[in-house]
């Protein structure tokens, strides 16, 4: 476990330092978006040296999806969350009906193949700061449409 400042270039710096230092180290799990908000550690580590598997995949973080160095990105579904949270204050609330339990949102899970669709997620919750190569199908991913 490293700790790091949530500056993006202080996280990556932590990043890099740790592979550096540890050359068996062979995958990162990374558990806030810090260290991939930035394009620090695109061209430093080079490509298939380590894994990492992200806890959040939003725009900044599609290139490192794309080059391979996060096999995975387990995405909450941020837009999700506030809907769901305002329709279950609003039932409560305002229709005055029962909230019971917890309603689970599961993580959505980005890879290579799946980054064309989750752009477009993306683009549909709002984010504008989507790199316009993500937001044109591939040829795997144009049959799915």
């Amino acid at each position: 476990v490293f700790e790091c400042a949530d500056s993006p270039a202080d996280a990556a710096r932590v990043v890099l330092e740790q592979t550096n230092a540890h050359p068996d180290l062979k995958v990162w799990i990374i558990l806030t978006p810090a260290p991939l908000m930035s394009a620090d550690l695109l061209n430093t580590i080079p490509q298939g040296r380590v894994k990492a598997v992200s806890a959040d995949c939003l725009p900044q973080q599609l290139a490192y999806v794309e080059n391979g160095f996060v096999e995975v990105a387990l995405s909450v579904p941020t837009y999700q969350l506030a809907y769901k949270g305002t329709q279950r204050l609003l039932q409560k609330v305002a229709l005055a009906q029962d909230q019971h339990g917890i309603e689970r949102q599961d993580p959505n899970r980005v890879t290579k193949q799946g980054l064309y669709r989750w752009a477009l997620q993306l683009q549909r919750w709002g984010y504008r700061d989507i790199d316009q190569k993500f937001l044109m199908p591939r040829a795997s991913e144009s049959a799915a449409r």
